[in-house]
């Protein structure tokens, strides 16, 4: 026999920036895959956000406090109303040899944030993960909004270190010991 390796072509990259849109308001964006295979592929698109798991993963320890620096969920801000921030259509079907298939993609946010943020995966068979797509996205009350500058706040929450610039140039002197702060990274 004559063993085939499933190839597809996606026309996205690593990343899918919806970019801003009003909050309560939504957008689509279409891209496509090309079975570039001779073998006819069974898929299925998941959504990190939709993960049957992900009650049972967000109970592990976080990245930074394990050894594990492979992080298998990228999930952010999520809708009040519990509906997912985005979407796609269709989530599953087949892609005939030498054929494509197109997906729409929604983003449809309920409230603002700048951290919008969920992991598409393309999965071939149930088993093999063909392709990853990071899908951001933005969502302001108003249709003009001031950006830019020093950022306020911060998406995630983080432990690290860090001293005022009045200790730092102390700690050069030697004559202060450094104080810990918990900060928002």
């Amino acid at each position: 026999g004559c063993g085939v390796m499933p190839s597809i072509v996606c026309s996205v990259e690593e990343v899918l920036d919806m970019g801003y849109v009003l909050a309560r308001e939504k957008t689509t964006f279409t891209f496509e895959i090309q079975n570039t295979s001779t073998l006819t592929l069974q898929y299925s698109i998941q959504l990190d956000s939709l993960s049957p798991t992900r009650n049972k993963d967000q109970q592990r320890l976080p990245s930074f406090l394990t050894s594990s620096l492979q992080r298998t969920e990228i999930v952010g801000t999520e809708n009040y109303s519990g509906l997912s921030v985005f979407s796609i259509f269709p989530t599953q079907g087949e892609i005939a040899a030498g054929k494509s298939q197109d997906f729409v993609v929604t983003f449809s946010p309920d409230h603002e944030s700048l951290y919008y943020l969920d992991c598409l995966k393309v999965v071939l068979f149930g088993k093999k993960i063909a392709h990853v797509i990071q899908l951001k996205g933005a969502a302001r009350e108003h249709p003009m909004f001031v950006e830019g500058g020093i950022p306020l706040d911060v998406p995630i929450e983080s432990l690290a270190v860090m001293l005022p610039v009045s200790s730092q140039e102390a700690l050069k002197e030697g004559n202060v010991l450094p104080h810990y702060y918990k900060i928002k990274i």
